[in-house]
């Protein structure tokens, strides 16, 4: 069977979300080990998400980012606390940059992106702070201690280039603004999202008016059951 579903990029955030609380590989972190969400829009769904999931209350999602877009212009160094659970419980008060040195194989990052180029499963993140922000803290877990790191992205952030090629316009000696660096880990996205249930997904076109600009018509294959739940995941 095939269905079409139309998403603002909004409503994809929370199908991602929806989908990674039911994840055994998040909730096994999340319940057995240490598991960071840093500080950023998709990923505030996520924190919402798995609080009511885990029963830990509610998550309030409102100022949970630290750069953003805004008009023209990237807002950067908002601080932010991220969310730490280790073994079911909530850690407070604490950032990646505190609980870094001590994750290790079995825990997972997961950290939002801002540049993806689907064919290749890569994830660009913009860089303002010269000392490498948050990549500073994740690169040395995952490289040094095998870490796993998890990116939820939404679609909206596709883009043509490989991300080595972006990086390497972006970091050029004569170039101004914001710098690209490619991040180590595995995209989480829409698709991946219905993927989940047993949905197939394609994107079938893109944008809309009125508030729905950016939004993604996908087109959905998999038996009635798997739909439903797809619907559902949806919300």
């Amino acid at each position: 069977m095939k269905k079409q579903l139309f998403l603002t990029p909004m409503e994809g955030k929370q199908l991602i979300a929806n989908a990674l609380c039911e994840n055994p590989e998040v909730l096994a972190a999340a319940l057995e080990h240490t598991l960071v969400i840093t500080a950023g829009t998709t990923n505030g769904f996520v924190a919402e998400a798995l609080y009511r999931k885990l029963g830990l209350g509610e998550f309030d999602k409102s100022h949970f980012f630290r750069g953003v877009f805004t008009g023209r212009k990237l807002v950067p160094n908002i601080p932010a606390v991220d969310v730490i659970i280790r073994k079911g419980e909530v850690i407070e008060g604490k950032t990646i940059e505190d609980i870094a040195p001590e994750l290790t194989a079995g825990d997972m990052i997961m950290k939002g992106g801002n540049a993806l180029y689907l064919p290749g499963k890569q994830v660009g993140v913009a860089v303002g702070n010269p000392m490498l922000g948050t990549m500073s803290h994740v690169l040395p877990a995952v490289y040094g201690r095998r870490v796993s790191l998890l990116m939820p992205i939404g679609l909206e952030k596709r883009v043509e280039w490989p991300i080595n090629e972006l990086e390497a316009f972006c970091n050029a000696p004569d170039m101004d603004g914001l710098r690209l660096a490619m991040a180590p880990g595995r995209p989480y996205t829409e698709i991946d999202a219905f993927e989940s249930v047993g949905v197939s997904a394609v994107i079938l076109a893109s944008g809309g008016v009125e508030g729905k600009e950016g939004a993604i018509l996908f087109g959905l294959e998999g038996d009635e059951e798997a739909l439903k739940k797809a619907q559902d995941l949806a919300g």
